[in-house]
């Protein structure tokens, strides 16, 4: 499906495994989630497990060139950007049955949306991104249309229930699920400064 974009052409694509390269993603939520109050910058991979996607273990870019630290300061090993192209490999293409979609502007990357099914009903959203340069009105609408219709195509296949997490204090994705119709449901066990977010 295509939109016109102040001029430009939205397109739609499903998120095939060579649709988004590893190492632009890597960019992309680096760029996202270095600073507060993600604080998803660098990591040690010594002391944090591979599938370890928690607090634990983890820096923010103000911490990290406040301390001027490269190193961990538990084990001395030299850290790894969080977001490093091997785990997001791990965390969003080897997913069972996961499934996305990509919008591009002039055959750039300028949004996604992935997620994976729980059980027969309820499916995961892992990420949802606008690019900055397309996130003030009205350039996002055509964005939110494309992310609900990929919802909506999900329900024909069965899913009733969605649902998302967020950091209380991430003001952007926030917006865009209330934009999506998703409410605000609880806090994390894990981490109570995040909340799920549900869509029935």
């Amino acid at each position: 499906m295509m939109f016109m974009l102040s001029q430009q052409v939205l397109k739609v694509i499903k998120w095939e495994r060579d649709t988004l390269d590893a190492s632009f993603l890597s960019h992309w939520l680096t760029e996202f989630f270095k600073g507060k109050p993600w604080n998803e910058y660098l990591m040690c991979p010594r002391c944090k497990s591979f599938d370890d996607f928690g607090l634990s273990h983890t820096y923010g870019v103000d911490e990290v060139s406040n301390k001027v630290m490269d190193v961990c300061p538990f084990c001395g090993t030299k850290m790894q950007h969080f977001w490093n192209q091997e785990r997001i490999e791990y965390y969003l293409f080897n997913r069972p049955n996961s499934d996305g979609v990509v919008a591009l502007v002039e055959g750039e990357v300028a949004g996604w949306c992935r997620g994976y099914p729980i059980n027969e009903v309820t499916f995961y959203i892992d990420t949802v991104a606008i690019l900055p340069q397309y996130r003030s009105q009205p350039g996002i609408t055509p964005f939110l249309e494309e992310f609900i219709n990929f919802l909506a195509q999900k329900r024909l296949k069965g899913y009733r229930r969605f649902i998302t997490r967020t950091h209380k204090k991430a003001p952007n994705i926030r917006l865009l699920l209330r934009k999506l119709g998703f409410c605000e449901n609880g806090p994390s066990e894990d981490d109570p400064e995040r909340t799920y977010w549900i869509l029935n």
